[in-house]
């Protein structure tokens, strides 16, 4: 590693703290790591490793201090187009399940919004660089095995040829035989296009891999945080956001050293919230509408912090902050129908009582929904009900003429529809939101609030369209 001050080196940390309430991760902490090589950080449980890359990807602010990357310090305004120069791998693989193998490698080409033939390119050269056959891209996670998961994973991390590379702790679920042929695989990779990269491990036996320098962060006494007292289930209901939301909060809670079980596509709102009562799962997100409308079944409206006041006195569960965007209901028309026929806004619709109206069946019986969407803009139309996943494809084939989305769906400009606006302000906010039982340890809790105001409406209808 280059000396103080970051001379020759991209990443650096000057006088870099991190403390979770009276507890210290990280102090005082000046490092450069020389470009261009591979750097491991060695230490024991506890020591701040995995607290030291969070802090170099912006997944966590110092408190004291300055990190620098690519020569410049963090702007944590600007973090989604830092993370996709960054390539990040994690014991676990962190992959979504519910994405094939292709669909995984190929996430962050698509959202940086590659052409199809570079995406299709560049992925089948790593997908043979590491030694997967192309017959895998149609096949979902679980349907590998560990050194065949975490290829996946390296595949996806390096997909953007990203020239900073923080690996933590990925080979720790490998068998010694596998845990080789991956450590094989880097150096040939490194070889093939050198770039900067962080290993962190509390095994020696990794060290060598490192082409540049170990680098031992000492456990001192009192500086590491509580050990996690059990394993926190996270929980989802069964819709892709559900899904992704659900796999962020647990990659989440892995990265920081908790054991986590995932117990996902559990159902619809109210299967998910009497689990959480019960105990059958921890947490899982939330939207306020739903907890307002389908929960609490408040006749009015009230502030979020209201609403946190209520589940917590009626069932001792904790809302956290909002991720930072409202999935809302909202009603959606073809660009086609809407040009046609000059639809605007949700009012447009009395004046066209001819329409062929298709709501989700849940949509249909919500105070939320459509009974009282019709009452307040005197809507007389029968609708039918219709499978959500089938609705969209109804109105491109012109068998359907509008329908309930959520404002967050990735398939509204798949589709090419419009949105009407809701004039009248029916609709409530809908933020997402963890939903956590009031006994989860809060140490995770504090951990899971940094994702507060990180996930815009755009970013997660982006991945909602992946």
């Amino acid at each position: 590693m280059e000396g103080e001050g970051g001379v020759g080196s991209q990443v650096f940390l000057e006088g870099v703290s991190k403390f979770y309430g009276g507890e210290t991760a990280l102090a005082d902490i000046h490092l450069a790591f020389t470009d261009l090589v591979t750097t491991a950080v060695v230490g024991p449980s506890g020591s701040g490793k995995s607290t030291l890359l969070q802090l170099i990807n912006g997944l966590i602010r110092p408190t004291r201090g300055k990190v620098s990357v690519f020569g410049n310090p963090i702007d944590y305004e600007r973090l989604p187009q830092l993370r996709l120069r960054i390539g990040y791998a994690v014991q676990g693989t962190g992959l979504f399940p519910h994405l094939t193998v292709w669909e995984n490698i190929t996430l962050l080409a698509r959202l940086a919004r590659w052409e199809p033939e570079r995406v299709r390119a560049r992925g089948q050269d790593l997908m043979r660089l590491v030694d997967l056959p192309l017959s895998f891209e149609r096949r979902y996670p679980y349907e590998l095995s560990g050194g065949q998961q975490q290829r996946v994973g390296l595949c996806r991390a390096m997909i953007l040829n990203p020239k900073i590379f923080l690996l933590d702790e990925p080979f720790g679920a490998l068998d010694p035989m596998t845990r080789n042929e991956i450590h094989q695989e880097f150096l040939h990779l490194q070889k093939l296009e050198a770039r900067t990269m962080i290993l962190v491990t509390h095994d020696l036996r990794e060290a060598p891999m490192a082409l540049a320098a170990v680098f031992l962060l000492l456990l001192w006494p009192g500086r590491s945080a509580p050990a996690p007292q059990r394993t926190i289930v996270v929980g989802s209901k069964h819709f892709n956001e559900g899904y992704i939301l659900s796999e962020i909060l647990a990659q989440l809670l892995e990265d920081r050293g908790f054991a986590v079980d995932r117990k996902f596509g559990l159902g619809g709102t109210l299967i998910c919230f009497d689990a959480l009562r019960n105990g059958g799962i921890d947490l899982y997100p939330e939207y306020s509408g739903t907890l307002e409308q389908a929960v609490l079944k408040l006749p009015e409206r009230v502030s979020y912090g209201e609403l946190r006041r209520r589940l917590k006195s009626q069932f001792g569960l904790d809302l956290l902050d909002s991720f930072g965007f409202s999935n809302t209901y909202a009603i959606a028309v073809s660009r086609n129908l809407a040009e046609k026929l000059g639809l605007k806004r949700i009012s447009d619709l009395s004046r066209l009582p001819g329409l062929r109206f298709g709501f989700s069946l849940e949509f249909l019986n919500r105070q939320d929904g459509w009974p009282g969407l019709a009452r307040t803009y005197g809507l007389t139309v029968r609708p039918s009900g219709i499978e959500h996943g089938l609705a969209y494809q109804a109105i491109r084939e012109n068998k359907l003429d509008l329908t309930d989305v959520y404002s967050t769906d990735g398939d509204i400009r798949k589709f090419d529809l419009i949105l009407l606006e809701d004039d009248r302000h029916y609709f409530p906010d809908y933020l997402a939101a963890p939903l956590v039982r009031a006994d989860v340890e809060e140490g995770a809790k504090r951990i899971l609030g940094e994702l507060a105001g990180t996930i815009t409406e755009t970013e997660m209808q982006e991945l909602n369209g992946m």
